[in-house]
């Protein structure tokens, strides 16, 4: 298993690598993609940078819960499914920018 990498942005937010085509497919695929999402947080060894994370998910209005109350895990899923499902549709994500 991958390491903890927390150069997957710049200190701004910036999204400075890019993910493998088959994390974008499988995480942005129709119905549940959970585990495919836990499978590719794990082999990338992603993490986004907590303060930047609740910024960039209190934009989409997450209302189930509070956002500083979450853990870091599903702060990160949560990132990298928003981020591939960009990615698929737009063909490119900025980041944890708006």
């Amino acid at each position: 298993m991958a390491k903890k990498n927390k150069n997957w942005f710049n200190s701004n937010g910036w999204f400075i690598r890019k993910f493998p085509s088959q994390c974008v497919k499988d995480c942005s695929a129709m119905g549940s993609v959970d585990e495919s999402v836990k499978y590719w947080i794990k082999k990338l060894g992603f993490f986004a940078r907590r303060d930047l994370a609740i910024e960039y998910l209190d934009a989409y209005d997450w209302d189930e819960d509070n956002l500083n109350e979450v853990s870091q895990e599903t702060l990160n899923e949560r990132i990298l499914w928003l981020a591939c499902c960009d990615i698929k549709e737009n063909k490119k994500w900025f980041g944890l920018v708006h």
